[in-house]
């Protein structure tokens, strides 16, 4: 079978599934049909989170290793598969989560100097930085009106709410090991997993007040709001699943089976079909949600950590 150059989707339309890989350090590029590699780009050292912004350019942090800290992120054209440009974040070290606004710009939480920072729309030059004092600032979302950052903080267990027009930040506890976290489509709610609890947490998003404690499998890592906001998913990597909750009544709704330390989670557009990363095994698996069902899996490079979707 000869490889196509790129995805392609009736009627000109283009997608491709990114997969980035932390031991390969590259954010390879899989049509979405087939499945098959299409496109691989080198990341910098120690590749984590990917976003893809106007559906066809790729943002990968590289937080680096252990002895090698990184700053930097790389920008990448998905159509070509070329890195355009590799942003140097100075001081601001270890980067990791990443979120987009509506104008633009990019949201990077930088573990080294405890902080978010933003990039800006059109060069990715850095426009503000916004400190947490919290340690391992490590997850961002943005509330859906864009006013405000919210970071889950990993070392120090906490959440933080950052206003973005006068970056007042506010933290409160939440829990050891704070990772996943995710707002609501109405901006009402934040939902938090705790690595190191079992649980989830649930905020009110206004005030961070405590709303409700969600018991979990073990090692909650990540988790999703559907884009309905009527389910949450939640990536459990001590019990080796992924489990899913009505929102609204916070009630367990099934769990899937994935049999080995999933991490990092996305959903396909259409909201059916979830891609969990399982790094040990070098795999990312594919779920069906609505019938909780493992459809299988793909392997396309050693360590899988970020995923994301691209349509052009």
């Amino acid at each position: 079978m000869t490889t196509p150059t790129r995805a392609e989707v009736g009627h000109g339309i283009k997608e491709a599934i990114v997969v980035v890989h932390r031991a390969d350090q590259t954010a390879t590029l899989l049509e979405t049909q087939s499945l098959e590699i299409v496109g691989n780009a080198p990341t910098g050292v120690g590749p984590g989170e990917a976003l893809v912004a106007h559906g066809r350019t790729l943002f990968v942090s590289n937080a680096g290793t252990a002895d090698k800290p990184g700053n930097t992120v790389s920008v990448i054209d998905v159509p070509t598969a070329k890195v355009t440009r590799t942003v140097d974040l100075g001081v601001n070290g270890r980067p990791n989560g990443l979120a987009l606004a509506a104008d633009g710009s990019l949201f990077v939480t930088t573990e080294a100097s405890k902080s978010v920072v933003k990039l800006a729309a059109k060069d990715q030059s850095i426009e503000s930085v916004y400190r947490t004092d919290q340690d391992g600032t490590h997850m961002v979302v943005l509330s859906p009106d864009g006013k405000r950052a919210y970071t889950s903080n990993r070392g120090s267990g906490s959440i933080t709410a950052i206003d973005l027009a006068t970056g007042k930040a506010t933290s409160v506890p939440a829990g050891n090991g704070a990772e996943g976290i995710d707002v609501t489509p109405d901006g009402k709610e934040l939902w938090v997993a705790l690595r190191g609890e079992d649980k989830v947490k649930v905020f009110d998003a206004a005030t961070l007040a405590l709303l409700a404690t969600v018991p979990t499998g073990k090692m909650p890592a990540r988790l999703r709001v559907t884009p309905d906001g009527k389910g949450v998913l939640v990536i459990c990597s001590g019990s080796n699943d992924l489990r899913l909750y009505v929102r609204a009544t916070r009630a367990a709704a099934g769990e899937v089976a994935l049999g080995s330390s999933p991490e990092g989670l996305m959903l396909a557009p259409g909201d059916e079909i979830a891609f969990i990363v399982l790094p040990q095994v070098d795999q990312v698996a594919l779920v069906d949600v609505v019938r909780k069902e493992l459809l299988g899996s793909l392997s396309a490079g050693k360590g899988p950590q970020g995923l994301a979707w691209a349509r052009w």
